[in-house]
């Protein structure tokens, strides 16, 4: 695991220089087999980039069904999932949580939605902004060794390498 000390912050030190980004990752969570029934709480390679104002999700596993990792038989997932087989979840909730395949990209505008349901990714507005968390992710994804295909293609690299 890479990272910074943020003990200089604890301290109160004024030279302290936070992160313009910070990173997450899903990835295997116990020894689940994988096949096509397998959730996303026990197997999923999504990583996320985000910055101040924003967050990007990459979906490496998009045909997956979405489960929380944590709280899959809490209360709170188990009314979620009898809403949503009963139709009655709101819309908004039920898309961000349901859909399949979910989005390989989801770019959120904390600012403007900070529950996460309304995806940007692709709109023009946010290029510049999907850009900079898709490098930076890349960035990250190779310093560490992540040897999960990079954000980016081939055929579509950032602006910023063209």
């Amino acid at each position: 695991m890479s990272g910074r000390s943020f003990l200089p912050l604890l301290e109160g030190a004024a030279n302290y220089k936070e992160r313009k980004h910070i990173f997450a990752a899903r990835l295997p969570h116990g020894n689940s087999n994988f096949n096509a029934q397998t959730k996303a709480n026990t197997f999923d390679l999504s990583r996320c980039a985000r910055s101040a104002s924003h967050k990007l999700i990459w979906n490496y596993t998009p045909y997956q069904e979405y489960a929380p990792v944590d709280s899959t038989r809490g209360a709170g997932w188990r009314e979620m999932v009898a809403a949503h087989q009963a139709g009655t979840l709101p819309a908004a909730i039920d898309k961000a949580y349901f859909t399949r395949p979910r989005a390989i990209v989801e770019l959120f505008d904390l600012a403007k939605d900070p529950g996460e349901l309304s995806n940007v990714a692709g709109q023009p507005g946010y290029a510049t902004v999907e850009e900079d968390l898709k490098i930076a992710l890349q960035e990250k994804m190779v310093s560490d060794y992540d040897f999960l295909p990079p954000p980016f293609d081939e055929a579509s690299p950032p602006a910023a390498a063209r």
